[in-house]
């Protein structure tokens, strides 16, 4: 009985991940057109946005430090 136990709940993990990962293709599958079709007026609201934040930082911080992640 224990074994039957042992063994439902690694099919159950397995079915998770694979949930999971299946879950994060579409939602990775989504996303890309999204930022594709997006409109002009949009992606300059967010490059001016970041722009803000960069400035709120400075502010804050006498020194930036880009890693090479943030750079990308």
């Amino acid at each position: 009985m224990l074994i039957l136990a042992k063994r439902a709940r690694l099919l159950w993990d397995d079915l998770r991940m694979s949930l999971s990962v299946v879950t994060a293709l579409v939602r990775n599958l989504i996303t890309v057109p999204a930022a594709v079709l997006r409109s002009r007026m949009a992606k300059d609201a967010e490059v001016l946005a970041l722009r803000h934040e960069n400035a709120v930082l400075r502010r804050q911080i006498a020194r930036v430090r880009y890693e090479p992640a943030d750079r990308i």
